[in-house]
């Protein structure tokens, strides 16, 4: 049996695999793969991958007036729905490489920080009978975040603030989560549910030690302080929610009604029901925190209406599909068929990544630019 440090070095290596595997027929600048034909070829489009070029743009302006915002369409009050932290530790890293180098770079060193929050999640309050093994799952599991920790994304640091803030509020360490939850917040703006979360528990469980839920404040307020410099940048408090409320329905399931269609909204709605029932496993496991923080996670993206739900699902799928579901991904054939669907959850990014990118000429105006 490994030791947690070479546990923890071996899951570090295979996530740095996984990125290379992700990234090699585009190295290779090959124009088909293994059967897998290329829209588009080269490093470059990793590095366009929609919203990554978004994020460079906002580590090098962060939002105030500049002639980066030329290189293209978009307005400047657009990248008001890009929250700071991301291009932050974007901009932190610039010094090392380019801006475009240096989020992959980013992307890359929170992909290792978010599978090494998951292995000592899971290790230290017994979530499975082999956290070696399935935090190995968590690297290539499901196949859409395969490519989102390989590309310019906000869900690998996303990911890894919530574990780690989750982890210290059940280590009853409460300023160390509610920082991570402060940073999580800033990273995307679901951020805030951990604030509900922490507010729920303090309200059921400890109503007579409110006075330890002070420090979640600091999750309202980060964003309260985020949106009042969106006020002096933009005049409107409000930029984010004007550039994102087109996402928003009252209606549940409207996603079916206007990107759905027989095959992919039968897709969605399988999605909804497996994560669903990941939540009512947790539910029935006793797992009742990690049940509750899902839920409320889960519950809105019933009412957003985009054509990815998968994306806005995968904060949940460590809990969801993951701990839930580990006695089934502990299955002596689970093990077996496993490399098949790494393979497959590859084919899948070698053939959507170079279909959903920043035109060449714009990202040529941008370079220019930086």
């Amino acid at each position: 049996m490994l030791s947690a440090k070479q546990a923890a070095l071996l899951l570090s290596a295979l996530m740095l695999f996984s990125n290379a595997l992700v990234y090699l027929p585009f190295w290779l600048t090959a124009d088909d793969f293994l059967g897998v034909p290329l829209a588009q070829t080269g490093m470059d489009v990793v590095k366009r991958y929609w919203d990554g070029p978004l994020y460079v743009v906002v580590s090098q302006t962060f939002y105030a007036p500049s002639t980066l915002f030329s290189f293209g369409p978009l307005p400047p009050t657009y990248y008001a729905a890009h929250l700071v932290l991301y291009p932050l530790s974007i901009r932190l890293l610039s010094f090392l490489a380019s801006p475009s180098d240096a989020m992959l770079l980013s992307t890359f060193l929170f992909s290792i920080a978010s599978v090494l929050a998951f292995y000592f999640f899971v290790k230290d309050f017994h979530y499975s009978k082999n956290p070696l093994w399935l935090s190995t799952v968590f690297i290539f599991f499901p196949a859409r975040w395969l490519i989102y920790h390989s590309v310019g994304a906000t869900e690998a640091p996303f990911i890894f603030f919530s574990l780690a803030s989750l982890y210290f509020f059940k280590k009853e360490r409460y300023w160390p989560s509610a920082v991570f939850g402060m940073l999580a917040a800033l990273t995307r703006i679901f951020g805030v549910w951990l604030f509900v979360f922490y507010s729920l528990f303090f309200l059921w469980k400890k109503r007579s030690e409110w006075k330890r839920a002070v420090p979640f404040l600091l999750i309202p307020f980060a964003l309260f302080l985020h949106f009042l410099y969106y006020h002096f940048v933009y005049n409107d408090f409000f930029a984010y929610w004007r550039v994102n409320s087109f996402v928003l329905s009252s209606m549940p399931f409207n996603s079916l009604l206007s990107y759905g269609g027989p095959a992919v909204g039968e897709y969605w709605l399988l999605l909804y029901a497996l994560y669903g029932a990941g939540i009512a496993r947790l539910y029935e496991q006793k797992r009742h925190d990690l049940a509750l923080y899902s839920a409320l996670l889960f519950l809105p993206t019933l009412f957003i209406s985009f054509n990815d739900i998968a994306r806005y699902l995968l904060p949940i799928f460590p809990f969801a599909l993951l701990i839930a579901f580990d006695d089934v991904v502990n299955l002596k054939l689970a093990r077996w068929l496993f490399p098949a669907f790494v393979f497959g959850a590859l084919v899948q990014a070698w053939y959507t990544l170079p279909l959903n990118l920043m035109p060449a000429d714009q990202y040529a105006r941008l370079l220019g630019l930086l």
